[in-house]
């Protein structure tokens, strides 16, 4: 049985060789130039970003939720746990 070590340098070796693959194809490429893999590249990490930035922001939302704050902004000058005097007045 493999382990959980095997498992991992698995999984990193398929990993560089996807990355391989990606950079390779835009090099073999005729119809593409360096600049073009550079752009791409960028724009794919720009873009990964703002999708886990709009995540963070949502989890936030829904933290401040969770702490009591029925606008969902979080306040953090307010305890992070709700306390039995701070449940909101809905209840």
């Amino acid at each position: 049985m493999e382990t959980k070590e095997y498992w991992a340098a698995e999984y990193s070796k398929q990993r560089r060789e996807r990355l391989a693959n990606a950079v390779a194809d835009y090099l073999t490429c005729d119809k593409t130039s360096a600049r073009q893999c550079y752009e791409e590249i960028l724009s794919e990490i720009e873009e990964t970003i703002a999708y886990y930035r709009s995540n963070m922001e949502k989890a936030k939302t829904l933290r401040a939720f969770l702490i009591g704050n029925p606008d969902g902004t979080a306040d953090l000058g307010q305890p992070q746990f709700i306390q039995e005097t701070t449940i909101p007045s809905r209840y």
